[in-house]
């Protein structure tokens, strides 16, 4: 009893760990994103992030198509053998070519499109990354699998660093938009050094059809999702870039991206920590999952209603005043961010299982739904209610999450609910009553930043010690402990 006690006691402290050093590396590369942002911003032109946006569909898929889930099939395999990484670098590598070749041919069609000839050369360039992180895939996979965070860390860390470094440089020099497509290529380069590095990885190419084949049967499902998945979210980007202008695609663009940075540390805890860690669970899986996806969601939640609170004035401290139209897009696309981390949580509970052709089914059903969406949002051109469609279509892919995940664990659906209920029933009513406190604020920036702030904390943290909240008691004793 002694030894199970002291065995669960180091499994605790491990999982501690890696947890904080998956989140700091989360933090880190969202981090140098934000820093990003804010520079970048006041040195080049909206225009220049519509450009970015036009080609984020294109890049996003391709990345997907490239990975196509094998990584993951490394991941969650309990015996790897040398030839599934040299079958999965070879598939890396010969179908990045494939799809940079592609891209290369395609990019006349892409400027046609948005009548923009300037798209041609910068797609053509923007794609080179491509190429670059296939060589990068198969020794982040064992950094993660090995739950080497630490390393993992710090190489987006670093590589992100200079990539900005060149970036505002670049932009310095009034480079435009090519000095966010270099910042791209640069840090790819850097951390695919890096990664090979602290992986001990060296370059094996071969291929065996069987060792395909099985990893290919668990990552086909979940690949096909995350294309249909960035199709869906991405596409909004090229229909405001096609029924508006550059300089309103710029905000939407930007609008998605600063609220992407919290989007992404929450994905990266989930998919760099929170699934490697869950493939090796023996016990309840579930509960386990249950545990961890309180936590991450109590933490993101209120983070994402105190930004939504301060979301204009977060605009005019680190943007400027050139940028205040983002408004219109950024606060509900905070409240979007809230709904997708519950469904990430779900769809990496699956994925844990398994279960890879639920997942593939959620995608599928969201992304029929979400067709009407996109006509209506096309023939309307009514830019306003895009951040509401999106909404909708995140809700319908959440509750059909929901539905598979309470099949697979034949847990009811209400207590699936409840739990996420739970999380909004203090953010919400605070976030509310501040938000409509703030309108008869007239002071500075600055000052309603602090004060919504202060008041924000100050109100949740009362409640949350009012009324005994369990998952808050969790975090404080965590806190608590770590300062001592």
């Amino acid at each position: 009893e002694i030894h199970e006690r002291l065995v669960g006691s180091e499994m605790c402290i491990r999982d501690r760990s890696r947890f904080l050093w998956g989140t700091l590396s989360a933090i880190s590369r969202q981090g140098i994103n934000f820093v990003a942002t804010i520079v970048l911003s006041r040195l080049l032109l909206p225009s220049d992030y519509g450009i970015i946006g036009m080609m984020a569909i294109v890049i996003s898929v391709s990345e997907i198509i490239i990975d196509a889930g094998l990584g993951g099939a490394i991941v969650k395999k309990k015996t790897v053998k040398s030839i599934d990484l040299a079958t999965l670098t070879t598939y890396n590598i010969v179908v990045s070519l494939l799809l940079y070749v592609a891209i290369y041919f395609l990019a006349p069609l892409l400027a046609d499109l948005y009548n923009v000839e300037a798209l041609i050369f910068l797609l053509r360039i923007y794609a080179l990354t491509i190429v670059i992180e296939s060589f990068s895939i198969v020794p982040k996979v064992l950094v993660l699998k090995n739950l080497m965070l630490k390393q993992y860390a710090l190489t987006n860390l670093i590589s992100g660093v200079l990539g900005l470094v060149v970036a505002i440089i670049l932009a310095f020099c009034g480079l435009g938009v090519y000095s966010l497509i270099y910042q791209y290529i640069i840090s790819a380069m850097i951390y695919g050094v890096l990664i090979y590095k602290f992986s001990g990885y060296r370059i094996s190419i071969g291929f065996s059809c069987c060792s395909f084949k099985e990893l290919f049967i668990f990552g086909v499902n979940t690949t096909s999702a995350n294309i249909l998945r960035s199709i869906s979210e991405n596409i909004y980007n090229n229909i405001v870039a096609k029924v508006a202008s550059l300089n309103i695609a710029g905000y939407y663009s930007q609008s998605y991206k600063l609220q992407g940075v919290v989007g992404s540390v929450q994905n990266s805890i989930i998919d760099s920590v929170l699934f490697p860690i869950l493939c090796k669970e023996k016990g309840s899986l579930f509960e386990r999952a249950r545990n961890l996806n309180n936590i991450v969601t109590f933490i993101f939640t209120n983070l994402c209603f105190l930004l939504m609170l301060n979301s204009k004035e977060i605009i005019i401290i680190l943007l400027g005043d050139n940028w205040v139209g983002m408004d219109l897009f950024l606060k509900p696309l905070f409240l979007v961010g809230i709904i997708q981390a519950f469904t990430s949580l779900y769809r990496n509970t699956l994925k844990s299982l398994g279960k890879t052709f639920d997942i593939f089914k959620v995608e599928i059903w969201a992304f029929i739904i979400a067709i009407p969406f996109y006509i209506y949002l096309f023939k309307s051109k009514r830019i306003e209610y895009i951040v509401c469609l999106f909404l909708c279509y995140s809700i319908i892919r959440m509750y059909i999450s929901i539905c598979y995940l309470s099949t697979n664990f034949n847990i009811p659906r209400k207590s699936i609910f409840l739990d996420l209920i739970k999380q909004f029933l203090i953010p919400l009513p605070v976030y509310v009553v501040f938000s409509f406190a703030n309108f008869f604020l007239e002071f500075g920036a600055i000052i309603r930043l602090c004060l919504m702030t202060s008041f924000y904390l100050f109100s949740v943290i009362g409640l949350y010690e009012c009324f005994h909240v369990e998952v808050y008691r969790k975090i404080k004793e965590q806190v608590i402990n770590f300062m001592k």
